[in-house]
């Protein structure tokens, strides 16, 4: 592929083995008639999960990009995208800055956007809002829940951070508290806040992107926001209790779960067979009557009002609603664990019942969507499956869960051809399967410190079973 001559090939040792190389030399460029590809090829490679064109432009984007400044030194570099042509001119805050602003040289950049209330530099933008939440917190006796993701991604929303304090109605805090949180983090950017005693409070916090002197309107129009959210968050609740959660699972049947394998309502009669068969194979002390129920209304959330608006709260839901309703407190909490762990700093399942129907569900989509060929491939994992499989094998490890990874396979796929489905044959399932667990197991000691040597001699011995 890099059309190298025999005479050009070295043959090196390395630790993994002995690899093929050649050597290629190019000559320096300045690095003034490097940047303008260097730059373009850069910014059109950079990937959105949701881009858009603007005007007559075929550059798909995130958002319309306006104009382009390149600096190197005090040297102009000419770079173009589309139809933008680099200049010496950038702009600072839309409303505040005195726009447009002449650059010459970098090191005037960062100061002449700050004069303009650009905070271009991302620690320092951090540093600030960390800064006035700290400040914030002292003055009002109150603890911000700084989840770190919602951290980081508030200071990439704004230029010049301005923190809030603001209000929302205490009759709100009949909410579970899941909903509010859910409602301020993931949909408005907001901060919630628990009392110094660790009691959350009808308060949150917010950075507005602005002046200090629009601080009340701004408060005014966000705590207006919020109310509206939270209002939609109160009847969603209310019409949801007023429904008989166990009667609604039926109505799974028009959820679907994958357009090949079939309906949620299909995923929950697995289970059903699914989890007695693994509780027998590991001899777990599990109270059974508890993980079938649980099986029984695990998904039953999915069609409720508020899992159809904040879907990141399904199985919180679930455990709310039927905890209301009188169902055992294990019930309960084998619904919510299910879903556990849903990332790397999530928590595993704390109870056997909520252990056993974690697996067996994580196992279930595991088979079903090899089964059907959706494999993950390099960065591509849409179904999350490699962190499903990372969770299998963490639960299981956890609980002392022995059990043959060619067996549950072979069980769940006799499941889904007893309801119609059509996966590729088993022995070729089974092997896709197991190497994808053990693959996951390797990451997972590696992780843990031990030596690759060890862990293949570890993983051959025992291949078919996690605990051995």
């Amino acid at each position: 592929s890099h059309k190298a001559s025999l005479q050009e090939v070295k043959i090196e040792l390395t630790e993994k083995g002995e690899y093929v190389f050649i050597e290629r030399t190019k000559e320096g460029q300045p690095t003034e008639k490097l940047l303008p590809q260097l730059l373009r090829s850069m910014i059109l490679s950079i990937s959105f999960t949701k881009s858009m064109r603007w005007g007559g432009s075929n550059l798909r984007f995130a958002r319309p990009i306006r104009w382009l400044l390149c600096l190197f030194g005090d040297c102009h570099i000419n770079v173009e995208v589309e139809n933008l042509i680099s200049g010496s001119i950038t702009y600072g805050h839309r409303f505040l800055g005195q726009n447009p602003i002449q650059v010459e040289k970098v090191e005037d950049y960062f100061r002449l956007l700050r004069e303009n209330y650009v905070i271009v530099d991302q620690e320092d933008r951090r540093k600030i809002i960390l800064d006035q939440l700290q400040k914030a917190s002292q003055i009002h006796k109150l603890h911000p829940l700084l989840d770190r993701e919602l951290v980081e991604e508030v200071v990439d929303l704004v230029e010049n951070p301005q923190v809030v304090v603001a209000e929302f109605s205490p009759r709100f805090l009949a909410l579970p508290r899941e909903v509010l949180e859910t409602s301020m983090k993931s949909h408005q950017r907001y901060f919630p806040v628990e009392s110094l005693q660790g009691e959350l409070l009808p308060t949150f916090i917010f950075v507005q992107n602005g002046s200090p002197q629009a601080e009340a309107e701004v408060r005014k129009g966000n705590e207006r926001v919020l109310s509206a959210r939270l209002t939609d968050a109160m009847f969603f609740w209310e019409e949801d209790l007023k429904k008989q959660f166990a009667q609604l699972t039926p109505q799974l049947s028009g959820v679907i779960f994958q357009e090949k394998l079939g309906s949620m309502l299909d995923k929950v009669k697995r289970l059903e067979k699914l989890v007695p068969f693994l509780v027998q194979k590991t001899g777990l002390a599990v109270d059974l009557a508890v993980v079938e129920r649980a099986a029984y209304l695990c998904k039953t959330d999915l069609i409720t009002n508020m899992v159809v608006e904040f879907p990141d709260l399904q199985g919180v839901m679930g455990r709310e609603y039927v905890q209301r309703q009188g169902e055992e407190p294990s019930v309960c909490q084998a619904i919510f664990e299910h879903y556990l762990p849903r990332s790397l700093e999530d928590p595993l399942p704390g109870s056997p019942e909520g252990s056993v129907l974690a697996v067996a569900d994580k196992m279930d989509t595991l088979v079903g969507l090899f089964g059907i060929g959706l494999i993950p491939s390099g960065s591509q994992d849409p179904y999350a499956l490699r962190r499903k499989a990372r969770g299998i094998i963490q639960i299981t490890l956890d609980q002392e869960m022995d059990w043959s990874l060619a067996e549950l396979t072979s069980f769940i796929h006799h499941l889904y051809e007893e309801q119609g489905a059509e996966l590729k044959d088993q022995d070729t399932l089974k092997q896709e399967v197991i190497d994808f667990l053990l693959q996951r197991f390797r990451y997972l000691l590696s992780d843990q410190g031990y030596q690759n040597e060890l862990i293949d001699s570890v993983i051959e011995v025992t291949r078919d079973r996690i605990v051995a």
